[in-house]
């Protein structure tokens, strides 16, 4: 549906024409088409915060070169809606991109704000992760890997396993969209965690809300057992991935380190190490898959999927069925 989803300063129902007209020309093809209708909505609306939003995009969508403006009403529209979290992910991929350390650092904030308005938003848990971990925050990094990690399984479970069970090209396609990207958190995650300290690693695994195996055998607590999650995680990545160009290599690295290989049965092949690591904390998570409908259309339209390690499909309210 198209049906706008008005953010908290559009009460006036003016513009709203030429808001439905934007997102029906964006979602056939016609970014100068929807840029006029975004335009014409501020023009009588301009206190409209999904105008503002999707304008943004588009301009984006139409020249990269466009991104200081964008940028600009990105801010005027969480200035108006702090908790607008469509615009807080759309700014925070504008910073990330920069590369630059307080850029990553405001990002990070962004993102946060991103998943406060939508906990079950796998792209904004993800791209929060690699923002925390650019940061050097790796404990918040590691949680928030954990999370995005957990809504993808989720939702391939929710839909039979993953990319076999496909039912045509296009969930094929998103299927094997979903598992690449999965393949680099598991890589991310298993990197945060193969870099922890001891004490980092047993304030991790002293944490109820962080999940790791092995975190109950209190005799192999300290970095432990973050290396072997850290393996277990690689050895994931490879699995999903195995052309992954670093992560083989990395998990030779720290088997060796350890003088030996942890349970190589724990792979997600078999369902043992999600079980594992996962099946505890379902319940917490788990109250809104019917909202995974959102997480594969952003990956089958977003031909930009990845800058780097960050998922970019920008967001357009009123253009997303769940949204």
């Amino acid at each position: 549906s198209l049906a706008a989803t008005l953010g908290a300063g559009d009460a006036s129902a003016a513009g709203a024409e030429d808001f439905a007209a934007g997102n029906s020309l964006y979602g056939a093809g016609d970014y100068t088409g929807a840029r006029e209708a975004y335009a014409r909505c501020l023009k009588l609306a301009p206190s409209r915060t999904d105008c503002k939003t999707n304008l943004a995009s588009v301009l984006l969508d139409l020249d990269p070169q466009h991104e200081a403006l964008a940028e600009t009403l990105y801010r005027q529209v969480l200035q108006a809606q702090p908790d607008h979290g469509d615009a807080a992910f759309n700014l925070a991929l504008i910073l990330q991109g920069r590369k630059h350390e307080d850029a990553t650092a405001e990002a990070a904030k962004h993102y946060q704000t991103a998943v406060a308005a939508d906990p079950d938003r796998w792209d904004a848990w993800a791209n929060l992760a690699n923002a925390l971990a650019e940061d050097g925050r790796r404990g918040l990094a590691i949680r928030a890997y954990q999370r995005a990690i957990l809504l993808i399984e989720q939702m391939q479970q929710a839909d039979g396993g993953g990319g076999g069970a496909a039912t045509d090209d296009a969930d094929a396609t998103a299927a094997l969209a979903l598992d690449a990207y999965l393949a680099k958190l598991y890589y991310g995650f298993g990197v945060a965690l193969a870099s922890t300290t001891e004490s980092e690693c047993a304030a991790l695994a002293a944490d109820a809300a962080v999940l790791l195996v092995g975190q109950d055998d209190h005799a192999r607590l300290g970095a432990a057992v973050c290396a072997e999650n850290a393996q277990n995680a690689l050895r994931t990545t490879v699995d999903l991935d195995p052309s992954h160009p670093s992560a083989e290599h990395m998990l030779a690295a720290l088997m060796a380190g350890a003088g030996g290989a942890p349970d190589a049965s724990l792979t997600r092949g078999s369902p043992g190490y999600v079980k594992a690591l996962f099946d505890d904390f379902s319940d917490s998570f788990d109250s809104k898959l019917a909202r995974r409908a959102r997480a594969i259309l952003s990956a089958r339209n977003s031909a930009r999927a990845i800058l780097g390690a960050q998922f970019s499909a920008r967001a357009m309210l009123g253009a997303r069925n769940s949204r």
